[in-house]
């Protein structure tokens, strides 16, 4: 499994039907388990983000064909970022 955290915008249609935010997390929810994808932790934030997803995926192309699935409802935009654990980091850095 890999992880990654994904910061998320409200676009202008996002932020128009904001009441409907929470119902379309639980369809992204749904639509990320078509891709083996399981939301580890949302947030909805205050700032230059308006909410923070803790995904993880069985691969890379998992995380990112569903992120790219979800933001075809024109809702939200991403910016994904790949996060390692520190005992991944561990072995990551073994042969530096």
């Amino acid at each position: 499994m890999v992880t990654y955290v994904s910061l998320i915008n409200l676009t202008d249609q996002g932020i128009q039907n904001i009441k409907e935010s929470p119902s379309r997390l639980n369809q992204a929810k749904k639509l990320a388990r078509k891709y083996g994808v399981k939301f580890k932790q949302t947030l909805y934030t205050v700032g230059p983000y308006d909410i923070i997803c803790i995904l993880a995926g069985p691969d890379d192309d998992a995380i990112n064909a569903f992120a790219l699935a979800a933001a075809q409802n024109g809702n939200v935009r991403t910016t994904s970022m790949r996060a390692y654990t520190p005992a991944e980091m561990t072995e990551l850095t073994k042969g530096i």
